[in-house]
């Protein structure tokens, strides 16, 4: 994955970790008012990467879709909006951006992206899925003259899948997050 860069615009994520299971423990960032950014005092975050899922899908499977859930709130309401949300393949972006345009509550919310048949655009085999760079890229703005604080308490993963024996599904968490410029 990219190194982080301290010196490049983007608000930093606190304590990235915390987004492994949905425990009320949350990693956090703070937006400054819109289109204020300087270095990591920003309106924007930076990108929340997690990956290392730890999926076995096994070798004969046909990906049928990929689910992203994220839990999480805004400090303030009607600020913080989705800007990026993106799945990796060998830590770099692929597909489609799925983000939702409806601003994050002000209550801790659980939102899914890619919901349905999704293969946000792109197409998946089960090593691909298997792979520690397999993950999610999540940024988000401040869309207001306040300056928010958004908490991700857990980010998951579900992929849907068919073998000759049926259809499974696998549901998981990262293991690994990092933040890192664009």
């Amino acid at each position: 994955p990219p190194l982080t860069c301290n010196a490049c615009a983007g608000a930093l994520w606190n304590q990235e970790n915390n987004a492994q299971a949905l425990d009320n423990q949350y990693t956090e960032t703070t937006l400054m008012p819109y289109l204020f950014c300087f270095q990591s005092l920003c309106y924007r975050s930076r990108y929340l990467g997690a990956n290392s899922f730890g999926m076995t899908i096994p070798s004969d499977a046909t990906i049928n879709s990929i689910v992203v859930s994220i839990s999480g709130y805004s400090s303030h309401p009607f600020s913080v909006r989705d800007s990026t949300i993106r799945l990796t393949k060998a830590y770099n972006m692929v597909g489609n951006n799925l983000p939702d345009t409806v601003s994050w509550s002000t209550q801790d919310v659980n939102r899914n992206y890619g919901v349905g048949s999704n293969l946000w655009g792109t197409t998946w085999t089960p090593a691909e899925i298997n792979d520690p760079g397999f993950g999610v890229f999540y940024k988000n703005y401040n869309h207001s003259d306040s300056v928010p604080v958004f908490k991700l308490d857990v980010v998951s993963v579900t992929v849907q899948y068919t073998t000759p024996q049926g259809t499974f599904t696998q549901i998981t968490t990262p293991k690994q997050f990092h933040s890192h410029y664009n």
